[in-house]
């Protein structure tokens, strides 16, 4: 209080600006309306208005700055109470699991949410003089949100429509490296399979069991489990629950392979550990009936037809192949102390980008 207080009389006219009552509280007087900007500028630097501005030096280092005393929390990040009421944030530059040497973020202290009073961006029509790439999908730089897909039904009575007929795009990156799907079913896919050319899918049932037969053998996917299949690979999706409920859940594609991520400090053990993954042992039919395939490819969805079942693998050996996991034997590592450590603390299964 002192030190704004001496600061305040270095320049006398921005004291004269600044009318405020010397009863107010501390808070009241940094945020006085009409007056945030002058009072903030006095305290970063008395001599802002000569253009005598203030700085920090050193590429690549760590800084620390504050326009108001004591304004940045004294221990932590992320305090559940901030000084001055203000709110936290973090920017991010690099995804939060890169190497240290490599990983940029920042920490703000704010006086508002940045999505407070939020007004959505709209098209600039007229003045846009930046390069204008060739895209095919509406692009959306507000804050989204999905709410769960709407059945017309909860039942699967009379539905006709199977796993793969019921995927719906939710959201897919420009480069299509990553979508997110959610799906709807009500009837088994009979005399029909599918692969993924493009990437590995991972499925997460929200609503009935999943029955998964692959190349490589038969996997039952309860909800509260995963199942990945990955690109190339022969699948069928079926449910004992049908008829009764319309099955549904969500599906994420990647173009790439899942892997677990690395411990680091953590040590041998903790999060997902590699003995929980369960893999299918061998499971043919030697049928003679005519079955479709379908085939996502580039995008987009191709069929043939053959007169045998595609399910006719007798034995395999070699580590590449589907596999579930049963999310409660995830071993959850968490702060006792103060702060939370970042989402990826949380991470089954990573999927490295380039960024």
């Amino acid at each position: 209080h002192q030190q704004h207080n001496q600061e305040r009389h270095q320049d006398s006219s921005l004291q004269q600006t600044c009318q405020i009552p010397q009863t107010a509280t501390l808070f009241e007087k940094f945020f006085a309306p009409n007056s945030v900007i002058l009072v903030m500028s006095s305290l970063q630097s008395p001599c802002a208005a000569t253009g005598a501005y203030s700085y920090q030096s050193g590429f690549g280092n760590t800084f620390a700055t504050e326009a108001l005393p004591n304004a940045l929390p004294s221990k932590g990040n992320n305090p559940q109470v901030n000084k001055y009421n203000l709110i936290t944030e973090q920017i991010s530059g690099t995804a939060f699991t890169v190497e240290r040497s490599r990983n940029l973020r920042s920490w703000l202290y704010r006086i508002r949410p940045s999505t407070s009073n939020f007004s959505e961006y709209v098209p600039v029509v007229n003045g846009n003089n930046f390069c204008k790439e060739d895209i095919q999908f509406e692009i959306d730089p507000n804050p989204l949100r999905w709410k769960p897909m709407k059945n017309d039904k909860t039942s699967s009575n009379g539905s006709t429509f199977t796993f793969l007929d019921g995927i719906k795009t939710v959201a897919t990156s420009k480069s299509r490296n990553v979508s997110i799907y959610m799906y709807t079913f009500g009837s088994n896919m009979n005399k029909c399979s599918m692969l993924n050319s493009d990437g590995d899918f991972l499925i997460v049932p929200q609503l009935g069991t999943l029955t998964v037969q692959t190349e490589m053998g038969m996997i039952q996917v309860d909800v509260g489990e995963i199942v990945v299949i990955p690109r190339g690979i022969l699948f069928r999706v079926t449910s004992t629950d049908l008829p009764g409920i319309l099955c549904s859940g969500y599906m994420l594609e990647v173009q790439g392979h899942f892997h677990l991520p690395e411990l680091g400090p953590i040590g041998s053990n903790g999060l997902a550990n590699a003995r929980d993954f369960l893999y299918p042992v061998s499971y043919y039919e030697d049928l003679q009936e005519q079955e479709v395939i379908y085939n996502k490819f580039g995008g987009k969805l191709f069929m043939r037809e053959i007169d045998c079942s595609p399910f006719n693998v007798v034995a395999w050996h070699g580590n590449y192949s589907p596999f579930k996991y049963d999310l409660d034997k995830f071993n959850c590592i968490n702060s006792v102390n103060f702060d939370h450590p970042d989402p990826s603390i949380y991470t089954v299964l990573t999927c490295s980008s380039s960024k």
